[in-house]
């Protein structure tokens, strides 16, 4: 018996590229995961910032070279005048829909934040608000066509 007949061979294609929705998807949680970073630096009284390389090129000698840079985002939480937190997810610079009119979560500690962003992030992946991005990724290309 040949050792290739134990295994199940089958024909495949690898996808090229991402779905647009699973693009949209991975993009907004990378964001959110940048923000739980963030809300975990402020937990413990540092400073948030993040570094991404950056490939410039020498004019005189024509040579590429690799600078790290550091950059800080906006946080997308707030504390509202009860005392509560407020978390908005943003797509750009847009407001996402997490239900009918319904922008915001609202949690009653700061300690819960990080919870709540990895509950967010689950929820993005099982694309449970695929609807909310859509609407705004409409709306961005309708406004290019006016122009």
């Amino acid at each position: 018996m040949s050792l290739l007949q134990a295994l199940k061979i089958v024909t495949s294609k690898r996808p090229t590229q991402l779905t647009p929705i699973q693009h949209r998807r991975n993009k907004l949680i990378k964001k959110l995961h940048e923000q739980s970073e963030c809300a975990k630096a402020r937990a413990e009284g540092r400073d948030c910032s993040f570094k991404r390389y950056r490939t410039l090129k020498n004019k005189e000698t024509g040579e590429r070279t690799q600078v790290e840079q550091q950059y800080s985002i906006k946080q997308w939480w707030y504390t509202n005048d009860e005392g509560k937190t407020i978390f908005e997810i943003r797509y750009g610079s847009r407001l996402v829909e997490i239900a009918k009119g319904k922008t915001g979560v609202e949690i009653d500690s700061p300690e819960k934040l990080v919870e709540t962003i990895d509950l967010l992030k689950r929820a993005i992946e099982a694309g449970e608000l695929d609807e909310g991005i859509n609407a705004l990724v409409g709306a961005f290309g309708r406004q290019i066509k006016k122009k």
